[in-house]
């Protein structure tokens, strides 16, 4: 559940890792927050809006009836919910207010990193622009993990993904080669 932080202006919008959070909200109240704590390493998300806070409710209703257009499939092999950091029901999955929750819940990162680690995984890929995701992983897990940013900031993204499938070919993760190269 998310948290609130301070009078309900600012909240718990993650827990990324053991020394890693992030507070969302209205900006004066985020500073008010995050100046309490100025010798801590910080730094300003770069976002449009206050994600995982009240400031998404005023979309919420409009978020719902879009997802309740869009038709669900249960996936092919478990996934962690970002909300609660457990093995989530696929048929829970398959519902719009699941969908809207992610909006508006705070996110549990770290959680949802120690959980598949207990769960045996011992191999994450970020798919993301800029491969922050391994790093804050990283701090969450206890035994030898490896993580594979697929993308890079300040390389090109064929280079990126080409570095990655390599780490993984290394790392033994099974990958279709005639699909990822095509016909060259």
């Amino acid at each position: 559940a998310v948290e609130a932080v301070v009078g309900g202006q600012v909240e718990l919008a993650g827990m990324n890792g053991p020394t890693s959070c992030v507070v969302s909200g209205e900006a004066a109240a985020v500073l008010a927050v995050t100046g309490r704590f100025a010798e801590r390493k910080q730094s300003r998300l770069k976002v449009s809006h206050a994600f995982h806070s009240l400031a998404m409710d005023a979309m919420l209703e409009a978020f719902g009836e879009v997802a309740h257009s869009v038709v669900f499939h249960p996936p092919t092999m478990p996934l962690i919910c970002g909300e609660t950091g457990l093995v989530v029901d696929p048929a829970v999955l398959c519902t719009p207010e699941h969908w809207v929750r992610q909006v508006r819940g705070g996110v549990r990162f770290a959680d949802a990193v120690v959980n598949a680690e207990a769960l045996g995984v011992g191999l994450f890929v970020e798919l993301g622009p800029q491969a922050v995701l391994c790093g804050m992983a990283a701090a969450c897990v206890q035994e030898e993990v490896s993580f594979v940013p697929t993308l890079r900031q300040g390389r090109g993204e064929a280079e990126s993904f080409a570095q990655a499938a390599g780490v993984l070919w290394t790392a033994k993760a099974s990958l279709d080669w005639a699909r990822l190269l095509g016909d060259g």
